[in-house]
């Protein structure tokens, strides 16, 4: 049995350690989490709230940031729009790929398709050329 205030507690600092910030989860988010029955461990809770707080936007996590198991055809869909979300934070907000991207697939909080989905809209819009890439992606010292 989960104890909500608890777990949203040690939640919140680890998260927020691990990315730099920290987000709330709201009453309706957290009622999804309570009403889901958790095939797996702790580890699978925490695997969803870390997915939660990157693809929430704002600084609280909504009901609709949370996902739970999923069909193949919704995954992929997920996985266009997590890409796409990323992509445009690197592009319009100049945050860098490594703080966006790299850190959170090495922390196993983005999948592998996901990433090569972010490089592809990178490679799209680039039209080809390798050094484009850098500075698209907001990657500096490297050449």
């Amino acid at each position: 049995m989960l104890k909500p205030e608890k777990d949203r507690q040690r939640k919140k600092g680890k998260t927020g350690k691990k990315y730099g910030t920290s987000k709330k989860i709201n009453q309706e988010a957290l009622a999804k989490l309570l009403n889901y029955d958790f095939p797996g461990n702790i580890r699978e809770l925490e695997k969803v709230l870390n997915r939660a707080f990157i693809l929430s936007e704002k600084e609280e996590i909504r009901p609709e940031d949370i996902r739970l198991r999923l069909e193949e055809e919704e995954e992929e869909e997920e996985e266009e729009e997590v890409a796409s979300r990323l992509f445009r934070e690197i592009t319009v907000k100049g945050k860098s790929f490594w703080d966006v991207v790299y850190r959170p697939f090495i922390k196993r909080d983005l999948k592998r398709s996901e990433v090569k989905e972010v490089i592809r809209l990178g490679l799209q819009q680039i039209a080809g050329s390798y050094k484009d890439p850098l500075t698209l992606f907001n990657i500096y010292g490297v050449m």
